[in-house]
């Protein structure tokens, strides 16, 4: 019965575990009405550079990008990356969701393919 006890114990820690490290896997998303993908991300995100993941693909109705963001290997804390990804978007839209024209295939339309950076 003891050794019962202690196996169970053992799968509830381990549960424990990888329900958090899950939650610090998981994407941050801020839905961006603009016309493009810029070819960097204003502000504090792009301040953040290889310490997060960035991701953007087209919003369902077409309108604007979802913006996806993760931290990479726990260095940036997930409080300040969701403060960057709002001022990003505060930026953005705050230029009437118009980016600057594109410059040699950097930038593209909203509806290409997802970004991986």
């Amino acid at each position: 019965m003891r050794a019962v006890a202690v196996l169970l114990a053992g799968v509830v820690v381990a549960l424990a575990w990888r329900g958090h490290r899950a939650r610090g896997e998981r994407w941050l998303v801020v839905i961006v009405e603009c016309d493009r993908v810029p070819a960097t991300w204003p502000g504090p995100l792009g301040a953040l550079g290889d310490r997060v993941e960035i991701r953007n693909r087209p919003t369902a109705r077409g309108d604007g990008i979802e913006l996806l963001a993760r931290p990479v290997d726990g260095r940036v804390s997930r409080a300040e990356l969701r403060a960057a990804l709002q001022r990003a978007k505060e930026l953005v839209e705050g230029a009437g969701g118009r980016v600057p024209p594109p410059r040699a295939d950097v930038d593209r339309p909203v509806g290409g393919r997802e970004e991986r950076r």
